[in-house]
């Protein structure tokens, strides 16, 4: 009974932790992060290349801090180690996206600057 137990905890704790470090979970804290103007918190979600954009934007200045900013998740696409995260902020209807890559087993938002 002991071991059933154990093997319930472990089966319920990964499942929390695939769930904490899905596209979408990652894709909303890093945009709650940055909307924030939390530049280093946002930088745990993201690529290092992502991470140098941050770096710049907050050199420029950075993004304008919306402590109201609501992250809507729409839905999602994941192809391999790519996810694409569709999702609206705020009370608009515009529908954006945002690319992910898995690196190591776990989910970060990857900006490719030269778009």
């Amino acid at each position: 009974m002991k071991k059933l137990f154990i093997l319930a905890v472990a089966a319920l704790m990964m499942a929390a932790c695939s769930v904490f470090n899905s596209p979408s979970n990652v894709a909303e804290k890093f945009s709650v992060a940055v909307a924030h103007g939390k530049t280093e918190e946002a930088k745990k979600y993201c690529t290092e290349g992502t991470g140098k954009v941050l770096d710049l934007a907050a050199a420029f200045g950075g993004e304008k801090v919306d402590p109201n900013y609501k992250f809507h998740f729409l839905r999602d696409s994941i192809v391999e180690n790519v996810a694409y995260v569709f999702y609206t902020e705020n009370e608009s209807t515009i529908e954006k996206s945002m690319t992910l890559a898995k690196i190591d087993g776990e989910w970060k938002v990857n900006i490719d600057s030269k778009k």
